[in-house]
């Protein structure tokens, strides 16, 4: 992925992963920080992490990963590019 497409994702995936509750108190989230409370949900970040891991592997990743069968989700977050360059 590269930087521009980077950016385009975190924009339209950040109002998912970081969406304000409908009902807050005024001050909640400061005070739930104070306690070590999370910002925001690490479980929502992880599945749109891993839809978004699926939507990008190239079809020829995607039939390698179903042939050791693996799910598309599960994919290594490295490119075999990157392997190849180290």
């Amino acid at each position: 992925m590269d930087l521009v497409s980077c950016k385009l994702a975190y924009k339209s995936l950040s109002s998912i992963i970081f969406k304000k509750p409908s009902r807050s108190i005024p001050g909640k989230r400061y005070v739930d920080a104070l306690r070590g409370a999370a910002w925001y949900s690490g479980d929502i970040l992880e599945s749109v992490i891993r839809e978004l891991v699926v939507e990008r592997i190239t079809m020829q990743e995607r039939a390698t990963i179903i042939a050791s069968q693996n799910d598309p989700s599960e994919a290594s977050m490295k490119s075999s590019f990157a392997k190849s360059k180290t």
